[in-house]
């Protein structure tokens, strides 16, 4: 008698394998690049506070010019949704924070300027935290109406006090989860 989960298991596999042999070679390499940024996060949020670890991944990034045209929708949606492939598919299963953060450098590298953005919630007796990018004051990885569910933290102390381990150590639910929809 056979297991049932095996075989939902065996089509979910298949299902996954299908939808990576449809990517172009340029998507496989974004994914790929994203899900080494993901895993340098994850460890690097448990080894150095948030400021070092910005400062350490930043360095060699060149500033991103003022004046800058506009970044084209295009180019942000794709890393984007490299960076939610990555994210579904990495294991153990990105956070809010890793996956922000292996986006925004993603973003930056490829000239953009983009910005994490950590906001809080207290639904009920709850602490609830979340992060989140955006470039040019929309939201990327996201639902547009992050910012009103959390409340971002805007000043640098405000980050200083905020424990970011325990952050990155919490699973997102539904409501705090980035959308699955993407290609």
């Amino acid at each position: 008698m056979s297991d049932p989960r095996f075989g939902r298991r065996l089509e979910a596999l298949a299902r996954k394998v299908r939808r990576a042999r449809a990517l172009s070679a340029r998507q496989v390499l974004d994914v790929l690049r994203a899900g080494v940024w993901i895993a340098f996060f994850h460890i690097g949020l448990r080894l150095w506070p948030y400021p070092d670890l910005i400062r350490r991944f930043d360095r060699g990034l060149k500033d991103v010019a003022a004046g800058r045209p506009s970044p084209s929708a295009a180019a942000v949606e794709r890393i984007a949704a490299a960076v939610d492939i990555a994210a579904r598919n990495s294991l153990p299963p990105a956070k809010c924070l890793s996956r922000s953060l292996a986006l925004r450098r993603m973003l930056r590298a490829a000239g953009f300027e983009a910005d994490v953005r950590i906001g809080v919630a207290r639904p009920g007796d709850a602490f609830e935290a979340h992060a989140w990018v955006e470039v040019e004051g929309r939201v990327v990885n996201d639902a547009p109406d992050i910012a009103a569910r959390f409340h971002p933290l805007e000043q640098a102390a405000d980050l200083a006090r905020l424990r970011l381990r325990d952050v990155a150590s919490r699973r997102p639910d539904s409501r705090t989860a980035p959308l699955e929809g993407r290609p």
